[in-house]
């Protein structure tokens, strides 16, 4: 009784298997990887590679779910008690459909920096570009915010001497309000990056006013 139960078992998987075969090869898509675990006093800075590829054997039927459902298959690193410095770490693949197998993670570690969270606030400074049209002048431009708050790794954060605006007066004649993009720089003037401005863009207002002994001339 017992061989012919255990003959009726094999018999079973052989069909089982026969029908919904195991299959192992690559998951078709890259999965970029999410954080977990980080300390709320620490960034990270970046991570190389920022996805990753994983080989999966399972089952033809569960393949076809997997190829359907993209949520099914996800990839995280969990830096739980990790601190600042560079760390290589094996991410953690979860797949939410059994039965499947991870068989290989490509690369099977990340590079990872890690460093203080940091803010500072600093003073914008707006530099003008060119000058107006011929009889015309530019005044004093007005910012609707003179300060900027840098956050991020702070290595970089505290790396950052300099708020940047660039605004471009060449030949205007009249005046003009502007929306434009903030840069952070350091002492050497190169940009910092890595680091998160807030706000991003600033709106300037150009006063441009006629130069007294000029005036307009209409030709007809």
């Amino acid at each position: 009784l017992l061989f012919a139960f255990l003959l009726a078992v094999v018999v079973w998987a052989m069909a089982v298997t026969s029908e919904d075969p195991t299959e192992d090869h690559a998951y078709a898509r890259s999965l970029p990887l999410s954080i977990e675990g980080l300390d709320e006093a620490l960034t990270v800075v970046n991570i190389e590679p920022g996805s990753i590829n994983v080989d999966l054997s399972a089952p033809t039927s569960i393949w076809n779910q997997i190829n359907r459902d993209s949520s099914l298959v996800s990839a995280k690193i969990d830096l739980s008690g990790f601190d600042v410095g560079f760390h290589s770490i094996t991410p953690d693949v979860t797949v939410g459909i059994s039965p499947v197998r991870v068989t290989n993670i490509l690369p099977s570690n990340v590079s990872i920096r890690i460093d203080a969270y940091l803010e500072r606030e600093l003073s914008i400074q707006l530099e003008s570009v060119g000058t107006p049209a011929t009889g015309f002048e530019a005044e004093t431009p007005q910012l609707n915010t003179d300060a900027v708050m840098v956050s991020g790794p702070a290595t970089e954060v505290e790396s950052v001497t300099t708020i940047m605006a660039e605004l471009d007066i060449t030949e205007l004649s009249q005046s003009f309000v502007a929306t434009l993009p903030l840069k952070a720089y350091d002492e050497d003037g190169r940009e910092v990056d890595y680091v998160t401005l807030s706000p991003e863009e600033i709106v300037v207002t150009q006063p441009i006013t006629q130069m007294g002994g000029f005036r307009n001339l209409v030709v007809k």
